[in-house]
């Protein structure tokens, strides 16, 4: 018996998510924050922790242009056009890494090839912005709201497995070929064989969507004085400003010490790469089992339960930073555990943006939700990054007290309690929404 188009159409989302998690393990934020390091090494003064700020604050920055997806929509036609289209490009842009990076770092200097890999970066980002918006769009019309949470966790958790195989990968890779390297040896040269790898499966994300059938989209013959306000139509809406206000909030509390998760990692406690990634993996398998269940969760005991204990336990990862020293390390990997539970408040907020505004507003919601809460997450990771430069070599001890008090500890600390607060703003804003 033939697959109805729906059900095509959602297989071929989740396994799309697959191949993109295994291509974005393979050539990971991780991976490039530690090619940073090894580009910076013998080099005292170098701004690591503003640069490393930038790989992940500045592609969330540049993604505002996802606000303009409806009207690149609207020119192709097609949603699936689009998507593909921004799946086929993008990993096109992140082959200049591997091939730009090194003649930079020999022909020019290390700065130079820094600033290339940020561009780079970001252009990547922006067009990948592009094809995930209109991928979401997409996904909003295949399910309904009945059995959303359910598939949403369903492709969650493809995605997570495909993310750990290519942890993995890059993982074993580098304890074998760049941490094994002798002193003074440039270990960036080595960086380009998971970068190739990486763009590789990244590809190959868009080859399921090419069978999937497309859903319809009416293309309206309207002015784009009229298209703009039909684009911040949203906005009208103050349980929408809400929900939104309530985004902002959890990205500031998890951007403010994003910076100093990664510094503290590698330069403090000397966390190599492989276990830097074996840890992200012990997230993401717990993420892989649990994402389908609070999928469930979310459907059968309504928002607040599941995102307010989400909230509840993930928040606790800022203090396992805050207690880790050099000779107790592994308590970070508390951190990784309590972590799983961003599974939770990730699909959560998932079905929610594609709850709280009308269908004819879909595609525009989106855009604006994850417009404002990617912009917030990126300057508060800018901010964190340049505090963290500016004031690494500054600290105070409270009476009493063997802990630190540095940038890093208080931006650990501050974390945890915006994270608990969270909880209260999103039942403000749940109250707002009548969803419970």
């Amino acid at each position: 018996m033939p697959q109805s188009p729906n059900r095509l159409a959602r297989e071929a989302v989740k396994n799309n998510a697959l191949l993109w998690g295994i291509g974005n393990g393979l050539i990971s934020t991780a991976l490039i924050t530690y090619l940073i390091r090894d580009i910076c090494a013998g080099e005292p003064d170098a701004r690591i922790q503003g640069t490393i700020a930038w790989i992940i604050a500045a592609p969330r920055i540049v993604g505002l242009l996802r606000i303009l997806t409806p009207r690149l929509i609207e020119r192709c036609g097609s949603r699936k056009t689009v998507a593909i289209a921004a799946y086929l490009l993008s990993p096109l842009v992140l082959l200049a890494i591997p091939l730009g990076v090194p003649p930079l770092i020999r022909q020019v200097s290390s700065g130079a090839a820094l600033g290339f890999l940020v561009l780079v970066w970001c252009a990547y980002h922006v067009i990948e912005y592009f094809g995930t918006t209109a991928l979401w769009s997409w996904i909003g019309d295949l399910t309904s709201q009945r059995v959303r949470g359910r598939f949403l966790g369903q492709r969650e958790a493809y995605m997570i497995f495909g993310q750990t195989l290519g942890f993995l990968a890059a993982g074993l890779y580098s304890k074998q070929a760049i941490e094994s390297l002798p002193q003074g040896a440039p270990k960036w040269e080595a960086y380009a064989l998971p970068a190739y790898c990486g763009v590789f499966f990244l590809l190959c994300a868009a080859i399921p969507l090419l069978s999937a059938p497309e859903m319809p989209w009416k293309k309206a013959a309207i002015g784009t004085q009229t298209r703009l306000a039909e684009l911040f139509a949203p906005l009208r809406s103050a349980t929408f400003l809400w929900f939104v206000l309530f985004g902002v909030w959890v990205q500031i509390a998890f951007g403010l010490p994003q910076t100093a998760f990664t510094n503290y990692r590698i330069s403090v406690l000397g966390i190599s790469l492989l276990s830097s990634l074996g840890l992200q993996t012990l997230t993401r398998i717990g993420q892989f089992g649990l994402g389908p269940t609070a999928g469930r969760w979310i459907d059968r005991f309504g928002y607040f339960r599941v995102l307010g204990g989400s909230f509840a336990v993930a928040a606790c990862g800022s203090l396992f930073y805050f207690f880790a020293e050099e000779s107790s390390w592994w308590l970070i990997g508390g951190a990784a555990v309590v972590w799983i539970f961003w599974v939770g408040i990730n699909i959560g907020l998932s079905a929610l943006v594609l709850n709280v505004v009308p269908a004819e507003q879909r595609t525009s919601g989106i855009a604006l939700f994850y417009s404002a809460t990617t912009l917030s997450f990126a300057l508060a990771t800018l901010g964190g990054g340049y505090l963290a430069d500016g004031f690494r070599d500054r600290a105070f001890r409270l009476p009493g007290s063997h802990i630190p008090w540095d940038y890093a500890h208080l931006s650990f600390f501050g974390s945890f309690v915006m994270l608990l607060l969270a909880i209260a703003v999103l039942a403000v804003a749940l109250r707002k929404m009548k969803k419970v």
